[in-house]
């Protein structure tokens, strides 16, 4: 619905979302969304807890989760989440242990794990975090990657 940059992206089998981005220069806290099995535009789902861009996001089958990101002045750890299948506002999930943005994300049918970015110095991290998909927490540190990494690519998971 808006043309923007450096969002973030998860989906249910039914439904892809979009999270946020650039809005030259602002920063949006728009959701989109698309149904998978109809040729249509993008509708507005509702909004994020913040605005931000280069953030990160997960799902997996009913639940999709925004991470971390960068809101134009600053760089934020906050995560929020929505229910697919069901348009509306997001709400607070929780924190990362470490605010970042540019990580990699992956997860399985039950974990998220978050890792690397530019954290709020806007240097290169290790971290890696994780939290339950369905349970409102903040992330746990889960290790280290073997080396600092400035963005990171994200990995689709078994969302189903």
């Amino acid at each position: 619905t808006q043309k923007r940059y450096d969002g973030g992206a998860a989906a249910s089998q039914t439904r892809a979302l979009f999270f946020g981005g650039t809005l030259n220069p602002a920063k949006t806290n728009n959701i989109d969304y698309v149904t998978a099995a109809t040729a249509a535009n993008a509708a507005d789902f509702g909004d994020m807890t913040y605005s931000a861009s280069e953030h990160g996001a997960v799902s997996d089958a009913t639940r999709s989760i925004h991470v971390g990101g960068y809101t134009g002045s600053s760089v934020t750890n906050s995560m929020g989440y929505v229910t697919t299948a069901t348009q509306g506002n997001a709400t607070d999930f929780g924190d990362l242990t470490v605010a970042r943005y540019g990580m990699g994300t992956a997860n399985n049918k039950t974990v998220a794990v978050f890792f690397a970015g530019l954290n709020a110095s806007y240097a290169a991290t290790n971290t890696i975090d994780q939290c339950v998909i369905q349970t409102a927490a903040n992330c746990t540190d889960f290790g280290d990657m073997p080396a600092n990494q400035e963005e990171s690519i994200s990995c689709a998971g078994d969302a189903s």
